[in-house]
């Protein structure tokens, strides 16, 4: 069985997303198909990474992201499977509710594409998020006047 990879988050990141996700990467790296690239980031400049040079290998990421009850899953789920991968990119999303879990795999032949996948995915995930909070913060009042208003095809009951 393959070690997991392990995902460097900012600190921003691991702030942001602790309360809600635990996250699995899986990639098929053997030792015959690694060399060592040196990572650009001023936040790693003195950190090495590994990455695959076999273009027909996949490279999977698992996300569990607890949302607290069962409906918002649903909703940030339907919201999300909207959103399409684009063209170029060999990342494939799946998605699935257990619960008040949204569980998304995503698998890709590349690396560079799993990692943007993931990233747009969060991007998208906490503008639903935020959607939602915001639009159960407020409760529609109808008053009676306009209730009567639209009783009998719109006519008003008190004419």
């Amino acid at each position: 069985m393959e070690e997991p990879m392990k995902l460097k988050l900012s600190v921003e990141e691991c702030l942001l997303y602790s309360n809600y996700i635990y996250i699995y990467i899986l990639g098929s790296i053997t030792s015959n198909d690694k060399r060592e690239v040196l990572n650009d980031s001023e936040d790693f400049s003195n950190e090495s990474t590994l990455e695959s040079t076999t273009a027909g290998e996949n490279h999977r990421a698992i996300l569990h992201i607890d949302l607290g009850n069962e409906e918002k899953a649903r909703i940030i789920c339907r919201t999300l499977a909207v959103d399409k991968e684009p063209s170029r990119s060999t990342a494939k999303r799946t998605y699935n509710v257990q619960g008040h879990h949204l569980a998304v795999e995503i698998v890709s032949l590349d690396a560079k594409y799993l990692q943007k996948s993931v990233d747009n995915l969060f991007d998208m995930y906490y503008l639903a998020r935020q959607t939602i909070d915001e639009v159960t913060r407020y409760h529609l009042q109808v008053s009676n006047s306009f209730t009567d208003t639209l009783d009998r095809s719109g006519k008003s009951r008190n004419q």
